[in-house]
């Protein structure tokens, strides 16, 4: 089991779907340039101080933040709450 410890939060970066048109051209988000949408897994017994985070919820981090981990054939980030730009809501 991977648990994260201090401050530290375990996330899942959610792959964006492509837009394709009728034609075949895949259209990029300019968001997706610089930003990712990742998933909280884990919290570490330090992280969300403020109570506004919970397993589960979807948040915007920038592309280049984040520690690759593969644990259990699966891809996570580490990543301090600090990186989180703000919460997804769906």
């Amino acid at each position: 089991m991977l648990k994260p410890t201090k401050e530290w939060v375990v996330v899942e970066v959610l792959k964006e779907e492509e837009n394709i048109t009728p034609s075949g051209l895949v259209l990029l988000n300019p968001i997706e340039k610089k930003f990712k949408k990742c998933k909280i897994v884990l919290l570490g017994p330090e992280a969300n101080k403020t109570n506004e985070l919970k397993i589960g919820d979807v948040v915007l981090c920038m592309k280049d933040h984040g520690l690759k981990v593969e644990h259990e054939d699966k891809q996570y980030e580490f990543m301090k709450e600090q990186n989180f730009l703000g919460i997804i809501e769906l």
